[in-house]
């Protein structure tokens, strides 16, 4: 993460504080300076420094809408995924071929093809367009979805679930 320091001389330089020197005072008289919630902040360079600190250190940072329509390919979703600010096509491919992380989901596959649930996902941007924060609203809204909808008696044996899953993308 950033120092305050640096998130003070980031929001001059931006015009939305004045004075850096300050804004730093202001969050130490607060006992604020490590409570900056790390994220992408909607601010106004109207407010006051209170208000921009509150904002920073409330954690509400801004969510970006990714929307998948049914029946893509992963190499379809990819490339919207690439086409958003929240990561590049290269970075989601490779992520899809993941196998640790893939792993940690549960997916039994080398690849992630048929786990990429259709839907509107609301997700952070992260400084280094990391694509793992959609795959993981992603792959929990498959498994929600599988548990509760399509076998909500109990999962079927692995083969089934990729079967299913690869037919419906």
């Amino acid at each position: 993460g950033w120092s305050f320091a640096r998130i003070s001389h980031t929001l001059a330089e931006k015009g939305i504080i004045q004075s850096p020197w300050k804004f730093r005072l202001l969050a130490r008289y607060k006992q604020q300076t490590g409570a900056v919630q790390a994220g992408e902040f909607r601010l106004n360079s109207g407010w006051t420094p209170g208000k921009i600190l509150d904002a920073l250190v409330s954690g509400r940072a801004v969510l970006h809408t990714f929307s998948v329509p049914e029946g893509l390919p992963w190499w379809e979703v990819a490339t919207l995924a690439g086409n958003t600010p929240l990561t590049s096509r290269e970075k989601f491919k490779a992520a899809l071929g993941d196998s640790g992380f893939l792993a940690t989901w549960d997916i039994p596959t080398d690849h992630a093809e048929g786990f990429l649930f259709p839907e509107t996902y609301h997700v952070h941007r992260s400084t280094s367009q990391d694509p793992y924060p959609l795959l993981r609203a992603m792959f929990s809204q498959f498994w929600h979805i599988a548990r509760t909808q399509l076998w909500p008696q109990g999962l079927p044996e692995t083969e089934e679930i990729v079967r299913t899953g690869t037919l419906a993308s």
